[in-house]
C-alpha cells in the first residue's frame, strides 16, 4: 500500500510541479522535442500549454536503437528545445540527426538542449569499459526514468530556466521544488 501511496504523491507532485505559466494568445507556444514518450510525457507536464511536445521514438521502439527517419531531422530544425536522456542512452542514433538538423538551439552545450539525466546518480557503472563484453553503458545504466524520483530530477531540469532558449520563456518558468516526504511515515 505504502508503494501505491508513493507513486500517486509522485505523479500528482510531477503534474502539479512549479508548471510553467500558460501561454497567452499572442504567446507562441515552446516547441519542445523529447526523444522517448516518458520524457515527453514529463517535459509536457512541466511544461503544460506553454509547450508543444514532440518525441522522436515511439513508445513501442527500443531507445537504443530508434530509425531515423527524414521528418526528425525536420522537427529537431524547428525544435526551440531537445530534453535527451542522456548517459548514452541515445548514442547510436541522436548526434546524426541533431546535426542534419543544423539548429545552434540544441546543439550539445546549448540553452535548449536538456540531458535528463545530470544529477541522477546512475547505477551499473562498469569498472573497465571493453566492448567485447557487449552492449556496454560506460556511463552507468541510462534507464533511470524507471525510478518516480529520477522523473522528479529530470523534471527540475526541464524547468530551469537555463532550459529555456528564449528569454521569454525564461520569465514563464517557475521553480521546482522536490517532493516532501517529511512526515511520511513507512509501514
Amino acid at each position: 500500500m505504502n508503494r501505491i501511496r508513493r507513486a500517486a504523491a509522485t505523479s500528482v507532485a510531477l503534474a502539479g510541479l512549479g508548471l510553467l505559466g500558460g501561454a497567452g494568445p499572442a504567446e507562441a507556444k515552446l516547441s519542445v522535442v523529447a526523444t522517448t514518450p516518458e520524457l515527453g510525457a514529463v517535459a509536457s507536464a512541466v511544461g503544460g500549454d506553454a509547450v508543444s511536445v514532440l518525441t522522436l521514438a515511439k513508445p513501442t521502439e527500443d531507445p537504443h536503437f530508434v530509425d531515423a527517419r527524414p521528418t526528425h531531422i525536420v522537427t529537431l530544425n524547428r525544435a526551440d528545445a531537445l530534453v535527451e536522456g542522456g548517459a548514452e542512452l541515445e548514442i547510436g542514433w541522436l548526434p546524426p540527426l541533431v546535426e542534419g538538423a543544423r539548429n545552434a538551439r540544441i546543439q550539445p552545450g546549448a540553452p535548449g538542449r536538456i540531458a535528463a539525466s545530470e544529477g541522477i546518480q546512475l547505477v551499473d557503472i562498469p569498472a573497465s569499459f571493453d566492448r567485447s563484453r557487449g552492449d556496454i553503458h560506460g556511463a552507468g545504466n541510462p534507464h533511470f526514468m524507471m525510478d518516480p524520483r529520477n522523473a522528479a530530477i529530470a523534471a527540475r531540469h526541464m524547468a530551469r530556466p537555463s532550459a529555456s532558449s528564449t528569454p521569454r520563456n525564461a520569465a514563464r518558468i517557475r521553480p521546482i521544488s522536490p517532493p516532501s516526504t517529511r512526515g511520511s511515515k513507512r509501514r
